[in-house]
């Protein structure tokens, strides 16, 4: 983490924010958060974004080099990822314009319990244990919508599984 004060962070979050398509999209998604996250996957990052992997690891990257939060490289089944040092809401705003101070995580608005009727934005939810997931819905019909939680951390075998199982399911 470098030295910068959080005046700098901010001016630096608003340089990136005005400069990368990919940062902006992250900020805009991270500035509308309802729920507290303390860690956020790339892959998840960049496909809520609708950018690439890379270029999100890119953006990534340089918010650890600010110190706005430390990169993690993913090894060992572990996705990389990044674990904040500030409310991902407040950096959001931040890199927006939207407010002119980072807030830190232990002061940060954890917002209300249940999110009735938002998706799930940039980042995971933690589960109490040790397990880190994320809710799926699916679209089957217009009158039907699956919730699905499942592991980040689903392998394709483990997603083939669950598509032969599905695939047994039809009455036809």
């Amino acid at each position: 983490m470098n030295g910068l004060t959080d005046n700098g962070k901010v001016k630096q979050l608003q340089a990136l924010n005005a400069t990368s398509k990919a940062a902006s999209a992250f900020f805009e998604q991270a500035s509308a958060r309802h729920r507290h996250q303390t860690e956020t996957l790339v892959r998840r990052a960049a496909e809520v974004c609708h950018v690439e992997y890379w270029q999100m690891k890119e953006v990534f990257q340089k918010l650890a080099e600010m110190g706005i939060g430390t990169y993690i490289t993913g090894r060992r089944g572990f996705e990389s990822r990044v674990r904040w040092l500030y409310g991902l809401r407040s950096i959001g705003r931040a890199a927006r314009g939207e407010q002119q101070a980072l807030v830190s995580l232990q002061d940060e608005d954890f917002g209300p319990e249940e999110d009735e009727g938002v998706e799930p934005t940039v980042a995971l939810t933690v589960a109490e244990a040790t397990h880190i997931v994320t809710e799926h819905s699916y679209k089957l019909r217009p009158n039907h919508t699956l919730q699905l939680t499942l592991p980040t951390d689903l392998s394709a075998r483990e997603a083939e599984r669950l598509a032969g199982w599905i695939r047994t399911l039809p009455f036809e």
